[in-house]
């Protein structure tokens, strides 16, 4: 099976064709989904239709790092938003040059899809060759690798991270960079760097890789390579540097969920996602997932027989007392040593564990990982040129033994490969859309037909409104209406005054949210609506009867297919009185105001419960003169957070004498409780009596991923 020829070019030449047999072989068993190219987008129900939405609004309407599509009418970084702004700078250059333009912004997310499929295979074809020497292995390989890498499930939605080609690439140029020559070290820094306007994992991956790398490296040779190092660090440091010159939020959330959920696992890497080994082990542990997850990393049939060789060569050595780790520099096993730490980190090991927690308190950037898993994706290509450079020279030693077991691996991987192509299949018919540009444009174009003059027009807001990346609370916006926005906006350049996206300013997303609230809510984000020019209201036509005033102040336009499309001067959500919101509960007649704290005064415009810990003075509070006991009614307005428990705030009752703060009583003693609510916001209506010798009383509070909106204290009539 040994075939050689003399001058790497040939490599080039077959590296360059090999990919090109892999990528039709890929477009064949894809083609319902990718051909035509532009025609079908594979999954427009959630995360692809958002990433979609950003690439495209970002390529055809916006220059320099700000984002504008989202978060209106704050904006906020593209980094941020997933459109891949290195990608867009690349087709801004080449249309450029070229002078056309592609109006279908799918197109353009298939092709660097297949662009990147087809580096992938031509730098995997080189490295393999590089350390195999042995172009059956490396064909073999190098098919087996590209085609059960975990970046392909990307391609569905998450299209950043489905660019396959950056690791091999750069790992290739690695690899290859000189040792003093330093134009060649600023041209490989600013590249990497540029990494990072991809997606800033693919860059932190890598550089994560390379530092490992360089620390063992050190370690065989007794001496550090200062120069490789720097150009490494520097790149992290560059992009870090551009972020926060550009950045205008000053409360990024610091606290990212997800970093211990979304980690890799030992079967992410030990089985397929369906097939015969899946199913034994499914019978042992039928608590296992067979859906792709954040640390999905399978090493292939093949990669488990060499791992268990070792291990097994491993032990015996260790028996006899003849273990010992000889590594040359640049070897492919001193890379696969690189690797581990790496790997280490998708498990989030040792930080996942409890008792570590303290170690995140004073590491704090490790909590901003939302998904630890993805630093799989350098480990899985380099373990496996690792298992196919090993199965060379097991394949020298033993070419008998090694044929059958060759044949064998290779029938089980290409099932694999095959049920990763039938999961891939079936998500799109699932999740996708068949001629997807073409339907929503036709859809937006039916909606939008009662608009006499989109000019006229400043933005498109969304009900209900999401705070989907703030990392702190989660309001969903409606699928339906989801799907379809992003469509509207692209279409109509018109900005969406909601949110999708990661790390978001919690104070502007607020502002954004108070917009659907209650005549009382603080809308300080008026201020930055263009006067003179209205908006346009998107829901789903089950909220068209909602008793709030975005939706009485607005003028119904047009509905279809269960979407109402609507135009509203934003600037009549003014704040007026609190009785406005509160006259379906309160009997003014019966009750008069004594205390309100609409939070207003406060610098950040809410109040957040971080955890059920934490108690907060909401209300400081001195009783008119009253005879005998009083009754005194609560009306507490928020947005609960619905994934955390408890949803409902905690009130407690406390009387103040002389400084000192006595406990009274809390919510399960209160008179009364009704709970009530109006679109995404709550109100919760307590009743307490108070003693007559009690004239000044302090209310606290705790709950977690409350928000608060208006404290209104109202005293009965004598």
């Amino acid at each position: 099976m040994r075939v050689s020829f003399n001058g790497s070019n040939y490599n080039y030449i077959f590296a360059f064709f090999f990919g090109l047999f892999t990528l039709s072989i890929f477009l064949n068993l894809n083609h319902e989904i990718y051909l035509p190219i532009g025609s079908n987008l594979s999954d427009y129900s959630g995360d692809g239709a958002k990433n979609l939405y950003t690439f495209a609004y970002y390529l055809k309407y916006d220059v320099g790092v700000q984002f504008t599509g989202l978060f209106y009418p704050f904006g906020d970084l593209v980094t941020y938003m997933d459109a891949q702004p290195f990608w867009v700078w690349v087709i801004k250059a080449i249309e450029k040059v070229f002078h056309f333009h592609i109006e279908n912004p799918i197109i353009y997310i298939h092709l660097i899809l297949l662009f990147n499929l087809w580096i992938c295979s031509v730098f995997l074809f080189l490295i393999l060759h590089y350390y195999s020497k042995n172009y059956f292995f490396t064909a073999l390989g190098t098919f087996i690798i590209v085609f059960l890498s975990p970046q392909i499930f990307r391609f569905s939605s998450h299209y950043s991270l489905g660019s396959m080609g950056i690791i091999p690439f750069f790992w290739w140029w690695y690899i290859h960079l000189p040792n003093k020559k330093i134009f060649i070290y600023i041209l490989w820094t600013l590249a990497l760097t540029l990494i990072g306007f991809i997606h800033p994992y693919l860059l932190l991956m890598m550089v994560f890789l390379f530092l490992s790398y360089e620390l063992i490296y050190s370690a065989i040779n007794k001496k550090i390579n200062w120069l490789k190092i720097a150009s490494s660090s520097i790149s992290v440091f560059l992009f870090q540097f551009i972020l926060k010159f550009f950045d205008k939020v000053q409360d990024r959330p610091i606290n990212v969920w997800g970093s211990k959920e979304y980690t890799t696992k030992i079967d992410d890497i030990l089985l397929p996602l369906s097939g015969g080994l899946k199913t034994i082990a499914l019978k042992i542990f039928p608590n296992l997932s067979t859906n792709y997850s954040e640390g999905h990393g399978y090493i292939s049939i093949f990669g488990i027989f060499v791992l268990i060789i070792l291990i097994a060569k491993g032990l015996i050595a260790i028996m006899n007392k003849q273990f010992r780790i000889k590594i040359e520099a640049n070897s492919i096993e001193h890379w696969t040593l690189a690797t581990i730490p790496v790997l280490l980190f998708a498990f989030f090991i040792p930080f996942k564990w409890e008792f570590m927690d303290w170690a995140l308190e004073i590491i704090t950037p490790l909590k901003q990982f939302r998904g630890t898993g993805r630093f799989v994706f350098v480990f899985y290509y380099v373990f496996l040129i690792f298992t196919f450079v090993y199965l060379s020279r097991l394949y020298k030693n033993a070419p008998k033994k090694m044929s059958f077991i060759l044949i064998i691996g290779t029938i089980i991987t290409l099932f694999d490969i095959y049920n990763n192509h039938q999961k891939q299949i079936q998500s799109f018919h699932d999740y996708g859309k068949y001629n997807a540009y073409n339907y929503f444009k036709s859809n937006t174009q039916e909606l939008f037909s009662k608009v006499d003059n989109i000019n006229d027009y400043q933005c498109i807001v969304p009900y209900p409104p999401s705070t989907e990346g703030t990392e702190i609370m989660w309001l969903e916006a409606d699928w339906k209406a989801k799907i379809n926005y992003y469509w509207f906006s692209y279409f109509n350049r018109l900005p969406l005054a909601t949110l999708h996206s990661s790390r978001a300013s919690f104070s502007n997303t607020m502002e954004i949210v108070q917009l659907s609230g209650y005549n009382s809510s603080p809308k300080p984000i008026l201020k930055y609506f263009k006067k003179g020019k209205k908006c346009l209201l998107i829901a789903e036509s089950e909220y068209s009867n909602e008793n709030i005033p975005i939706f009485n102040n607005a003028e119904l336009l047009n509905s279809i297919d269960g979407l109402n499309l609507y135009s509203i001067d934003i600037q009549n959500l003014q704040s007026t009185s609190t009785l406005e919101k509160n006259n379906d509960w309160i009997d003014t007649s019966h009750y008069t105001i004594i205390g309100q704290n609409n939070f207003d005064n406060l610098k950040e415009k809410y109040l957040l419960f971080d955890n059920l810990k934490e108690k907060k003075n909401i209300f400081k509070l001195s009783i008119p003169q009253h005879e005998g006991k009083t009754e005194l009614r609560i009306l507490f307005w928020y947005i609960p957070n619905y994934s955390i428990d408890p949803a409902i705030p905690i009130i407690e009752v406390y009387k103040i004498e002389e400084g000192q703060e006595t406990f009274l009583k809390d919510w399960r003693e209160a008179h009364t409780q009704t709970y009530n609510y109006r679109g995404d916001w709550f109100c919760v209506d307590y009743t307490f009596i108070i003693d007559e010798n009690i004239n000044n009383i302090l209310f606290k509070a705790y709950s977690k991923g409350i928000v608060m909106d208006d404290l209104t204290i109202y005293q009965r009539r004598k």
